[in-house]
């Protein structure tokens, strides 16, 4: 490898050599792998054509290292939208407060269940109702009727009919915190925490929340 590339070289030179005695007229034999020269000079511009061809030549041979990389170039056009992706849940808040006496009021609505909030005399009535048939709803939790003497909740209805009713409150005055789960027909899943109390701060009844569906 290395002999080789000192002889490109030197046969370069030599041509440069030959040309250059064109160039001014003279007489000179070369080897084979040379050009030789003949009796009559030649013009400049020919000799100048001569030595950039010889060159191109060697270049082609013996190509230097890589340049440094060239600048980025300018950004393509934007790629086609992307399909849309599935539909996602949703989460709504629950915020029920009122005085004793007040009107029974829905306090959270789906397409498949509501949640109904009745502030008594003393204590408050929370219950789901089914607008649908073949669903089912399930609750758990904590609570107590305000004398210290905390449960474990837990209450299921696996055929919530259209009509049925199912309470979330276990006692009265109640003091309990939880989780509601609903499954619709369709398989939509509607969960609800919540902390339900009476006598809380200024409101008589209080029962307050998140509902996430997906």
């Amino acid at each position: 490898m290395h002999r080789g590339k000192r002889f490109g070289s030197l046969g370069f030179v030599l041509a440069l050599a030959a040309l250059l005695a064109l160039a001014i007229g003279g007489t000179t034999a070369l080897a084979a792998d040379g050009p030789t020269a003949s009796a009559s000079a030649l013009s400049t511009s020919k000799i100048k054509k001569l030595i950039k061809k010889e060159a191109a030549k060697q270049a082609a041979r013996h190509p230097g290292p890589a340049g440094p990389p060239g600048a980025p170039g300018a950004p393509g056009p934007a790629g086609p939208q992307g399909p849309s992706g599935t539909s996602g849940g949703s989460i709504a808040k629950i915020d029920y407060r009122a005085i004793a006496g007040s009107a029974a009021q829905v306090v959270f609505k789906s397409p498949g269940f509501q949640v109904e909030a009745n502030c008594l005399t003393g204590g408050v009535d929370i219950r789901a109702r089914s607008l649908v048939d073949n669903s089912g709803i399930s609750g758990a939790g904590a609570g107590d009727a305000g004398g210290g003497d905390v449960r474990a909740l837990y209450g299921q209805d696996p055929d919530f009919d259209n009509g049925d009713q199912f309470g979330i409150n276990a006692f009265s005055p109640p003091e309990e915190n939880g989780t509601l789960t609903y499954l619709s027909p369709g398989g939509q899943v509607t969960t609800i925490t919540y902390l339900l109390n009476f006598g809380f701060a200024n409101n008589d009844c209080v029962f307050s929340g998140t509902a996430t569906t997906a």
